[in-house]
């Protein structure tokens, strides 16, 4: 890979060199390595994302220099940590974390201990959902935890927790099973989430085509997919304090009767089921 001025200006600014062997590039710092990087650990981070973006190699005392001061990187403010772990997820070289997961450089933030092989990361589609969720369900962390500790997007700490819990879940095997797992998580694109599953777990390659029959079945699986919505029952007199049963009902209706999603037959049963709450 050639050197672009975007990754020749984080070089320079990290205080770092890189040598181009012939065989491929090498990054070294040039300066005290007693203190550099434990003063400046930002530049720890820059260090691997350089070498993320070149697939370069590291010179050894500069690797154990930047690694021993990796648990300074606790003092980084959330967002700048974050931003520099995403640029590496989203590489063609995202296993380039490991050595900051097994040198504690992320503890802080829920991804600690021993890093275990993330080269199937480069596998998976390179989108933000689906690397960090793979990185950190390699690294056995807690989603909900990182989300909060790295000051993630309340949208984007839900979705992976979704992916985890879809994950988590039985493999689908129809159509019927997998519409009832998808009713009780957040809309997402499943076939996109479903291609990294598949890199975790080969058994997932076959919910792939099912989704694709189930989106051209037109069949409603999620809440949002109902022919009625809470205004659209408001506007027929239809209340209750219990609304979100309500749609859980309607939803579980249609879930097994799909010819059933139409807006007469749902309010008519809406209507039923206000009067009984």
């Amino acid at each position: 890979m050639r050197l672009t001025r975007t990754i020749d200006k984080i070089i320079e600014n990290a205080g770092l060199t890189v040598k181009d062997t012939g065989h491929g590039y090498v990054l070294r710092c040039q300066n005290d390595l007693t203190t550099f990087f434990v003063q400046q650990p930002l530049h720890i981070l820059a260090l691997y994302s350089a070498a993320a973006s070149l697939h370069a190699s590291i010179e050894w005392p500069t690797y154990e220099a930047a690694n021993a001061a990796a648990p300074h990187i606790a003092c980084l403010p959330a967002k700048q940590v974050c931003s520099a772990m995403q640029a590496i997820l989203l590489s063609d070289y995202p296993e380039t974390l490991a050595p900051l997961v097994t040198a504690g450089g992320l503890a802080k933030f829920g991804i600690k201990g021993d890093a275990p092989c993330l080269h199937v990361l480069a596998k998976i589609p390179a989108t933000v959902a689906t690397r960090w969720w793979a990185f950190l369900h390699l690294c056995k962390a807690d989603v909900a935890f990182v989300g909060a500790a790295l000051d993630f997007p309340p949208k984007r700490t839900k979705l992976l927790c979704a992916y985890e819990t879809a994950f988590a879940s039985p493999i689908p095997a129809t159509h019927a099973a997998l519409k009832k797992m998808l009713s009780g998580l957040p809309l997402f694109d499943f076939t996109i989430a479903a291609t990294a599953f598949t890199q975790m777990n080969p058994a997932w390659q076959q919910s792939i085509a099912l989704y694709a029959q189930l989106c051209a079945s037109k069949e409603p699986y999620h809440a949002t997919m109902l022919a009625v919505t809470a205004a659209e029952l408001r506007a027929e007199h239809v209340y209750s304090h219990r609304m979100q049963w309500i749609f859980a009902q309607l939803l579980e209706t249609v879930l097994k009767e799909p010819k059933l999603n139409t807006y007469p037959v749902l309010i008519a049963l809406a209507k039923t089921l206000a009067s009984c709450s």
